[in-house]
């Protein structure tokens, strides 16, 4: 279940992430309170989005990033490989969101992150990705979202329209998708809610 969506403001210095709000195990479904999107305890500056176990959500609460590197204006691919990927990983263990529990190299899911005007995704395996082209989508409704913001990314529409829009197209064709949406953004602490 779960669509997520990031969004680099190129014009703006920024980045966006939007999300919904369903969660399911495969035969039921329930909206939860909880956000899919949010900020870093680490800085204002941080972003994540989640999608799979809502055991991710203890990223909220926990330090991903070494103070003196987000005193930095871009954070360095290295940095991130070799210390923020192990320490993501000691997280995800201690809060059981693995997929196999005898195995460390497996997340229940994928995660975006944004970080002043830089947009990341981390697959399941651990993979670390910037997407060239300026945005990426995660969970079950990622291909929809995908189509959406590529054919919505050379019109006046706003970023965050654009997102509102990919959710919709999401939403109306996948089962994992519902409302409400939550778009929140690398340059302040706003959090847009969409019914």
């Amino acid at each position: 279940m779960t669509c997520v969506i990031g969004y680099l403001d190129k014009d703006n210095d920024c980045v966006y992430l939007g999300g919904d709000s369903l969660g399911s195990n495969g035969w039921t479904k329930t909206v939860y309170k909880q956000r899919k999107v949010f900020h870093s305890k680490d800085t204002d500056n941080l972003i994540i989005g989640l999608s799979g176990t809502f055991n991710f959500q203890a990223l909220e609460y926990e330090k991903l990033f070494d103070e003196l590197e987000l005193l930095k204006d871009k954070i360095d691919r290295e940095y991130l490989i070799t210390k923020f990927v192990p320490k993501l990983r000691e997280i995800v263990n201690k809060y059981n969101a693995n997929t196999n529990k005898n195995s460390l190299n497996q997340m229940e899911g994928e995660l975006l992150f944004g970080y002043k005007n830089q947009l990341f995704q981390v697959q399941c395996d651990y993979s670390l990705l910037e997407p060239s082209i300026g945005f990426n989508a995660t969970g079950c409704g990622y291909q929809v979202a995908l189509g959406s913001l590529y054919t919505t990314k050379d019109t006046d529409l706003s970023i965050e329209d654009k997102i509102v829009k990919a959710l919709e197209a999401s939403e109306a064709l996948n089962e994992g998708v519902q409302r409400p949406f939550y778009i929140v953004n690398t340059k302040n602490k706003e959090i847009r809610e969409i019914k």
